[in-house]
């Protein structure tokens, strides 16, 4: 591919990093890019995969197994997080000009990023452990949070 001058290859490269196109000063399209099938095919594969890890028994590690519960007051702060953070991203794309189903799904992306972040805290930072089952209800919840606020079905 030959670009003219070089504005026109940063432009091409932003556009294809970022989904935003900033076509003049001050107007900004975004991009729709018809990938959601991939994307949906993606996030299956990453929910199939967190699920075989959460049920087979490698949920935690370090020892944590009994004291990591699958139904603790923790799980229910990670799934209603997640449905809020996924819900208020999903309904900020959809507003911003994204069809319903490619919102829910950055919507599930961003709370299940955050989730992964706040584990890698837990394990790293504070010395604890990581917990496949509060990612599995950072899953849970951004996914519905994610669909509730975008009606994606």
């Amino acid at each position: 591919m030959q670009f003219c001058s070089k504005s026109n290859y940063w432009k091409y490269l932003l556009s294809r990093i970022f989904p935003v196109l900033i076509t003049k000063p001050g107007i900004v399209k975004v991009q729709t890019v018809n990938n959601r099938q991939k994307s949906l095919r993606k996030l299956s594969q990453l929910a199939i995969v967190m699920l075989l890890c959460t049920v087979s028994g490698c949920a935690s590690v370090n020892g944590s197994r009994n004291k990591d519960a699958w139904f603790a007051h923790d799980k229910a702060k990670h799934f209603v997080v997640s449905a809020a953070i996924g819900a208020g991203s999903a309904r900020i794309l959809k507003n911003n000009g994204r069809s319903a189903c490619d919102a829910a799904t950055a919507g599930i992306g961003i709370s299940l990023t955050i989730g992964a972040g706040k584990e890698y805290y837990d394990k790293y930072i504070r010395k604890k452990y990581w917990s496949w089952k509060d990612m599995f209800w950072n899953l849970v919840g951004g996914t519905v949070g994610s669909h509730v606020a975008t009606g994606c079905h």
